[in-house]
Parts: structure tokens; C-alpha cells; sequence
């Protein structure tokens, strides 16, 4: 994996809307030493730490801003879709199994493990936080 930031390295995660009281090591309670993944309403990666983004085999800033269905093999694209008009609903928790496509091209089983958070800014009133569970190390 390329590096990209100092800061990255020690696991602070990287954000499209910078919030310096948020970017610490831990986001809404969210402990960032796993892979944890933080996207819009439509699906686009706003905030992604260093774990998830190593899932990937891709650095956090070229993550960042891009749709999360990128990263999806293409069958799954449709359930992720599906995921995203279930956390629209508001459902408490929304977990669902997917294939992400590594950056060297090996298919890994995940879990999607996501939960809205309400946020403080009235332009964007709902975000869900994910955490990534590489079902390889459930086996």
C-alpha cells in the first residue's frame, strides 16, 4: 500500500469534510483501529481510516469522495443499493454480506455492519457509519 500522510500511520482517519475535533482516534465513539467506513446518503465514501481503506488495498485519499459500489465486485452493486435505501429507512442496524474487489484484484467476503448517525449540519441531517468485518477471518 502506498503512503500517503503522516497521519494515516497512526491511525487517524481521513476526511472529506475536515472536522479537527472529530479526526482523532475515535469518531461519535467509533473506534477507528478497525475498519470503519463513514458514507453518505448516496453511497459516497466521506470518511474512510487507514484499516478499511488497507481492506481495499488502496490509500484513504483515493477513496475519498468516490461511491462505495466502486470498490464492489459488479453483482453486489445491486445489494448495496439495496443496503443504502435500508439505512435511508432508518433502520437501526443494517448489515449486509458483499464481495469487495482488492486493488490486486482478489474478491474478499465482508459484512456491512452500518448504523445512521444523526449529524449537527442542516445541510446533511443523516451519515452511516460502517465497520467492515472481513468474513476471511471469521472462517
Amino acid at each position: 500500500m502506498r503512503r500517503t500522510k503522516p497521519a494515516q500511520d497512526k491511525g487517524v482517519s481521513v476526511s472529506r469534510h475536515a472536522d479537527p475535533a472529530e479526526d482523532k482516534n475515535r469518531i461519535n465513539g467509533f473506534d477507528l483501529s478497525k475498519p470503519r467506513i463513514r458514507f453518505d446518503r448516496i453511497g459516497q465514501i466521506e470518511q474512510i481510516n487507514p484499516a478499511a481503506a488497507e481492506l481495499f488495498d488502496r490509500s484513504p485519499l483515493s477513496m475519498l469522495g468516490q461511491p462505495l459500489s466502486r470498490y464492489l465486485v459488479r453483482h453486489d452493486a445491486e445489494e448495496f443499493l439495496h443496503h443504502l435505501l435500508r439505512c435511508r429507512m432508518l433502520e437501526k442496524k443494517v448489515e449486509t454480506e458483499l464481495h469487495l474487489k482488492s486493488g490486486a484484484g482478489e474478491k474478499v467476503p465482508i459484512r456491512l455492519s452500518s448504523v445512521c448517525v444523526a449529524t449537527s449540519t442542516a445541510r446533511v441531517r443523516f451519515r452511516y457509519q460502517t465497520t467492515i468485518i472481513d468474513l476471511r477471518e471469521a472462517e
